[in-house]
C-alpha cells in the first residue's frame, strides 16, 4: 500500500541521519522515480524533509523545521500522524516523539492505532535495544524460547518487522550461520555485545522476510462455529474469512502455522467450535481434551 510506503520512508529518515534515494528505492522495492514522487508528497503534507544533492548528498529530516498547521490538513498527513502515534505507543524512542512534535497543533486524528500490549514496557525496551544495535551495527545476544527449550544465540540484527500481531527480528544467526526471523515476545535477557558486524549490502530484506514466512509449513484447517461467535471471527480475521452454513453455523477455513496456538485458540470458544479437518489434527485435539479432563478428574 502507498501509505505504508510513505510511513516506511518517514521511519527510515528518523532512524538514519541521511539516506540516498536509490537505497530507499531498493529497500522498498520500487523505482527511484516513485521514491522522488513520495518525497514530494511527504513534503507537501508537511513532513520536514530536506534533499541535498552532490556526491555526499541524500535525503534527511530537517530537525529545525516546524510544519505549518494549514499544510497538515490532508488525509495523508493525518494517516502518517496516526501511524507515528502507534509507533510512539510501542517504544520509548525519543526520535518518534521528536517527529510527532514536528506536527505541532495538528488536529486530533480520528485514527488512534495502538500496537502495544499488556507487556508494553518489556517489549518497548527490547525494541529500543534492537533498534540501537541495528543503527550501530552491534551484535546482540539473547535467550530464545523454542518448543524444545531455551537456547542462547548471537545475532547480527538487520531490521524489525510487524506481522501477524507480533514484532519480529530479522538478522543473521552466528550459531546456525544463516539468516533467520525471531519473535520478539520469545526473546529474554537481550544484551549488546561489544563487537560489530558488517551487513551484507546485496540482501533484499523484504523479499527474504517474505520468503521465510512463506516457507513455514502451514496447517490448513476447517472449523465449524456457532453463529453466536461470529463477532469474534469478524474482529480477529475480518469479513470473508468464513461462510454461513445452515441457519446457525459458520464454516471457517484458515492456514495456521502453530498447532499449540491453534489448540489454545480453539479452547477459548468452548463448545461453540468444532474442528472438522484435518482428521489427524482432530485426533490430536481430542487427545489433549481427554488429558485436560483426566487432569481435572484426578483426586487431589
Amino acid at each position: 500500500m502507498k501509505i505504508d510506503r510513505l510511513v516506511s520512508i518517514v521511519i527510515t529518515l528518523i532512524e538514519e541521519d541521511k539516506v540516498t534515494v536509490s537505497s530507499l528505492a531498493k529497500k522498498l522495492n520500487v523505482s527511484i522515480r516513485t521514491i522522488n514522487r513520495d518525497i514530494l508528497e511527504l513534503s507537501n503534507a508537511g513532513i520536514p524533509i530536506t534533499t541535498v544533492k552532490g556526491k555526499n548528498g541524500g535525503v534527511m529530516i530537517d530537525k529545525e523545521y516546524k510544519t505549518q498547521n494549514n499544510i497538515l490538513n490532508t488525509d495523508n498527513a493525518d494517516t502518517i500522524y496516526s501511524g507515528l502515534r502507534s509507533l510512539d505507543n510501542m517504544t520509548n524512542n525519543v526520535r518518534y516523539k521528536i517527529l510527532l512534535d514536528k506536527f505541532k497543533e495538528h488536529p486530533d486524528s480520528e485514527n488512534n492505532i495502538n500496537l502495544s500490549n499488556y507487556f508494553n514496557n518489556s517489549l518497548s525496551d527490547k525494541i529500543d535495544k534492537i533498534n540501537d544495535s541495528i543503527s550501530k551495527n552491534k551484535v546482540i545476544n539473547f535467550d530464545y524460547f523454542l518448543k524444545k527449550g531455551k537456547v542462547n544465540i548471537k545475532v547480527h540484527p538487520y531490521s524489525l518487522s510487524f506481522r501477524c500481531y507480533s514484532w519480529y527480528l530479522y538478522g543473521y544467526c552466528e550459531n546456525e550461520e544463516k539468516i533467520n526471523v525471531y519473535n520478539i515476545d520469545k526473546i529474554l535477557n537481550l544484551n549488546q555485545v561489544e563487537c560489530f558486524f558488517k551487513k551484507k549490502e546485496d540482501i533484499d530484506e523484504k523479499k527474504e522476510i517474505d520468503k521465510i514466512f512463506k516457507n513455514r509449513k502451514g496447517i490448513n484447517v476447517a472449523i465449524l462455529f456457532d453463529k453466536s461467535v461470529e463477532y469474534r471471527l469478524l474482529n480477529e480475521f475480518g469479513q470473508g474469512s468464513y461462510m454461513h452454513f445452515l441457519d446457525d453455523k459458520l464454516i471457517f477455513e484458515y492456514t495456521f502455522h502453530d498447532k499449540d496456538y491453534l489448540f489454545s485458540w480453539l479452547l477459548t470458544f468452548a463448545d461453540k467450535a468444532k474442528l472438522i479437518y484435518p482428521t489427524k489434527l482432530r485426533e490430536d485435539f481430542l487427545c489433549m481434551l481427554n488429558k485436560i479432563k483426566d487432569n481435572y478428574s484426578m483426586e487431589t
